[in-house]
């Protein structure tokens, strides 16, 4: 079984990547990404293609998730999660589940 690894959409704070990083868990940020101004579709196939859990705040990515096949959602609500909250809930998902289970499930923060 695969260890999840994050992919941070462009609305998710940089410290959220540092933060996971301490642990030596794999995330990457869409600005590192190069990928700036990509559609939620883009970000999701992406996400699928390259095993990457998505994490994000965008409503929007929800209602995509339920017509396409992705890797993973991790979702909260915008500002109602503090950035060690948001730390918190991404380092359980990180021990308690793999990539594999991850596979078109969201799992809310």
């Amino acid at each position: 079984m695969s260890e999840i690894r994050f992919y941070l959409d462009e609305n998710v704070a940089n410290e959220v990547a540092a933060g996971l990083r301490t642990r030596k868990i794999m995330a990457m940020t869409t600005p590192e990404a190069d990928h700036m101004g990509w559609s939620d579709e883009e970000h999701l196939i992406f996400a699928r293609e390259q095993k990457w859990v998505l994490v994000t705040q965008d409503d929007d990515l929800l209602t995509l998730a339920r017509k396409i096949e992705h890797g993973g959602i991790a979702y909260y609500k915008p500002q109602t999660r503090s950035v060690k909250r948001i730390l918190q809930g991404l380092f359980a998902l990180h021990q308690e589940l793999s990539q594999e289970d991850m596979q078109n499930a969201v799992r809310f923060l």
